[in-house]
């Protein structure tokens, strides 16, 4: 068989790292990894041999008849249509009891009927043949605002699972300001066993941006509330939301969370968004946004921070590259948002819908439309993206920007990787060359 080096190689010589963006394998190569991927058919020692034979493991080495991206595009449609799993986010409610300055949803405080619940369960239930695993996300407005819908749905979407031999498998994202006892117990009675609950800085910026909605601070209810969660071994990921307003509050908050959680801050998992201005409802100033490159130098600096304080850093965006199938669940044949007036959309950030619980799926010619802008949405059509060297890791980024914006809204690999991949290899107990 003969080989060829990897069009998704990334070699920094300086420190003698080696990245492949198919398999997001990392090394420290030495003389003889470069002389095989120079001559990769050449005669070798038994020694040699064996490490020409990890970097094919790798990803470093590929099969000479392999045509990389076609296997990358194949590996992506067929993710694309697999219907192993099926993946439900539902908003028992747009209400929300926040009034956080940049959010995107028309809070038309609609709660789910107990007819749509019950067309809902319906149409999950027209889903399940076949399917290995059933994800549920609970969404909102403030989805605890709902939490007795959120119960009796999922006491009969776990009798649907049981029914049809499938897992079960459910998360949450909140605020986190409900999360009193007596909600933690019903989400454990629940199966949810991972909860997003997002901080936007210390103390007195998080206050200043994500109040309550007839006023009041939330800060120090939800730390305590995020606290419980961890003392019951849920799964919790805080996410802190970046701008440029608040991103110098982020290492006060990092020691807050330290010092209050103690032992138990090596179970949060911490993840950073940009905030991106996404409708007509964002009614603030866009210019707050960070770029690309705002971002990596703050994820940067914050995962130095998180080091120094003891906090796990997760190999997940921003921090580490992961190879992709598809960018997001919202271009995916099975996965589906359902609102709380029962219409079916494919993604948070875009009010278009493609059925509803009652007729199901594509159900009219507008529902197939916006069905079909998803389903044809394909990195492997843009030129610049096929020949991007991060698109194993990207696969063109946000299709809502792309498709509903008509522009691009790339990673941060795409301009920070040679920087990233140095402070990974540090961060894991790498040293310098």
């Amino acid at each position: 068989m003969l080989l060829l080096p990897s069009r998704f190689n990334f070699l920094l010589d300086d420190e003698l790292l080696a990245f492949n963006s198919s398999t997001c394998a990392l090394v420290h190569f030495n003389h003889s990894f470069r002389k095989i991927l120079q001559n990769p058919n050449a005669e070798l020692s038994v020694q040699d041999n064996l490490l020409r034979d990890q970097m094919l493991s790798c990803g470093f080495l590929v099969p000479s008849d392999r045509d990389e991206l076609s296997t990358l595009r194949s590996r992506y449609l067929q993710s694309q249509a697999n219907c192993d799993s099926l993946a439900v986010t539902i908003m028992p409610t747009d209400a929300c009891n926040f009034n956080c300055f940049y959010c995107f949803q028309d809070k038309k405080s609609i709660h789910m009927s107990s007819d749509t619940a019950n067309a809902l369960v319906n149409f999950i239930d027209s889903k399940l043949y076949d399917v290995k695993k059933l994800k549920v996300t609970w969404f909102g407005g403030e989805p605890l605002l709902a939490i007795n819908l959120i119960h009796s749905l999922s006491d009969s979407l776990c009798q649907l699972a049981k029914r049809h031999s499938c897992d079960y498998e459910a998360f949450i994202i909140t605020n986190g300001y409900l999360l009193n006892d007596s909600n933690i117990q019903i989400l454990s009675r629940c199966q949810i066993r991972t909860v997003q609950i997002s901080l936007d800085g210390d103390k007195s910026t998080h206050d200043s941006r994500r109040f309550l909605l007839r006023g009041g601070h939330s800060f120090n209810v939800i730390l305590r509330n995020l606290k419980a969660l961890l003392e019951r071994n849920f799964n919790v990921s805080c996410r802190i939301n970046l701008d440029r307003s608040n991103q110098h509050s982020v290492p006060n908050l990092l020691s807050t969370l330290s010092h209050f959680l103690g032992s138990l801050k090596s179970k949060l998992t911490i993840s950073f968004a940009l905030i991106l201005p996404i409708s007509h409802l964002d009614k603030w100033n866009p210019n707050l946004c960070l770029s690309m490159e705002e971002l990596s130098a703050c994820v940067s600096n914050f995962s130095t921070c998180m080091a120094e304080l003891g906090f796990n850093i997760p190999d997940l965006y921003p921090f580490y590259p992961t190879p992709k199938n598809t960018f997001c669940a919202a271009v995916r044949h099975n996965s589906f948002l359902i609102r709380p007036d029962g219409s079916i959309g494919k993604c948070f950030d875009c009010d278009l819908s493609v059925g509803d619980v009652w007729h199901g799926i594509a159900h009219n010619s507008a529902t197939q439309s916006n069905l079909s802008q998803w389903l044809n949405f394909n990195p492997f059509d843009d030129p610049e993206c096929k020949n991007c060297f991060v698109l194993p890791i990207c696969l063109g980024g946000c299709p809502f920007f792309r498709i509903f914006r008509q522009k691009k809204l790339c990673l941060k690999w795409k301009g920070d990787l040679p920087t990233s991949l140095r402070q990974i290899f540090y961060r894991k107990g790498g040293v310098s060359s």
